[in-house]
C-alpha cells in the first residue's frame, strides 16, 4: 500500500498545483516531495498542537514551545510558497480555465470580489484540500476495499448498474449512490485525512444534531 500511496501523492499535488497556481510542483520530474508538500505536513503537526491548545489554553503557550523549529519553518515555507504562487498566477492572463476563472468570475463587481490576502489564503486551502487530505482518503478507502472484496464488488457493482458510461456520471448522481456514500463515510472514519478537528457549540436555543437534541453551549467536533 505504501508505494501506491507515494505514486498518488506524488500525482495529487501536481494535479492541483495546476488548478490552483498554473504551474506544476514538478514532483513526478524529481520523484520527490517539494518545498511546498514538505511543509504542508509540518503544517498539519502544528494545526494538531493547536487543536489540543483549545481545548485547554492554559497549555498553549507550551505546546508551541514543544514544536520543533524545524516544524516551525516549514509551516513558514508553506505559507510563503502559496502566496508567492498566487500573486504569480492572479499576475499572468491566461484564458485557459482553472479554480480562478470562477473565483475572480465576478471580482470587478462591487461587494462580490476578493482581496489579495483573501485570494492568498484560498489558493492555501484549495491546495491542502485537494492533496494530502484527498490521497490519505482514497489511499485508505481503497486499501479497505481490497481487503473486504464482498464490499468492494458492492460498491463497483452500484456504480455500474447506475451508469452506462463515464460521461454519464456527474457529481449530483454520484452523491445519490448510497452505498458509495457510506464508503466514503466510513473511509473517512477510518482513515480521518487530518490529525484535527472542527469546534462545534450549539447556539442559543439548542439544536437537532444528527437526529439528537443538543443543549445551547454544548461542545462537539466534526472529524476531518
Amino acid at each position: 500500500m505504501s508505494a501506491d500511496y507515494a505514486r498518488f501523492a506524488d500525482v495529487a499535488p501536481c494535479v492541483q498545483a495546476d488548478l490552483t497556481f498554473g504551474e506544476s510542483l514538478g514532483q513526478l520530474e524529481s520523484a520527490t516531495y517539494s518545498d511546498w508538500v514538505q511543509g504542508t505536513f509540518a503544517l498539519i503537526k502544528v494545526m494538531t498542537i493547536s487543536r489540543i491548545g483549545r481545548e485547554w489554553p492554559g497549555l498553549t503557550k507550551l505546546l508551541q514551545s514543544l514544536v520543533p523549529a524545524e516544524v516551525k519553518a516549514r509551516k513558514q515555507t508553506h505559507v510563503k510558497f502559496s502566496v508567492e504562487k498566487v500573486n504569480r498566477r492572479m499576475a499572468r492572463k491566461t484564458e485557459r480555465p482553472d479554480f480562478w476563472t470562477y473565483v475572480t468570475k465576478h471580482g470587478d463587481t462591487e461587494c462580490k470580489g476578493l482581496a489579495p490576502t483573501e485570494l492568498q489564503s484560498n489558493g492555501q486551502i484549495f491546495m491542502l484540500a485537494g492533496t494530502e487530505t484527498t490521497a490519505t482518503l482514497l489511499s485508505g478507502l481503497t486499501y479497505m476495499l481490497l481487503k473486504h472484496p464482498d464490499k468492494l464488488e458492492r460498491v463497483t457493482r452500484e456504480v455500474r448498474d447506475a451508469f452506462k458510461s463515464f460521461d454519464d456520471m456527474t457529481m449530483t448522481k454520484l452523491s445519490q449512490l448510497s452505498y458509495l456514500q457510506a464508503c466514503i463515510e466510513e473511509g473517512l472514519r477510518l482513515y480521518p485525512p487530518l490529525g484535527t478537528s472542527i469546534p462545534r457549540i450549539v447556539p442559543e436555543g439548542g439544536a437537532s444534531v444528527c437526529g439528537r437534541w443538543m443543549p445551547a453551549g454544548v461542545s462537539f467536533t466534526s472529524v476531518i
